[in-house]
């Protein structure tokens, strides 16, 4: 049982890194898209265009590291089921 153990342990942990990044995606997406909005509507200068894309290309970052993670998790509950 002990091996189980550690595969659930890992497992768990994953889910949370998951979590985590899944919730810093959504928080950069909607800061990002929220800055373009007040720039066409014309409240805030242009330059914070460029903060808006460099959020945008740090969450393309951050997608690739969730696809990694949910196929870390996918390989953990593929482990889990063989033992």
């Amino acid at each position: 049982m002990g091996q189980i153990d550690k595969v659930k342990e890992e497992l768990n942990v994953l889910r949370d890194d998951y979590r985590h990044f899944f919730i810093v995606l959504m928080t950069i997406i909607t800061g990002s898209f929220a800055a373009l909005y007040q720039i066409i509507l014309g409240k805030a200068p242009v330059w914070i265009v460029f903060i808006s894309l460099i959020g945008i290309m740090i969450s393309g970052f951050i997608a690739a590291l969730l696809k990694k993670k949910r196929y870390d998790i996918d390989k953990k509950l593929i482990e889990l089921e063989e033992l």
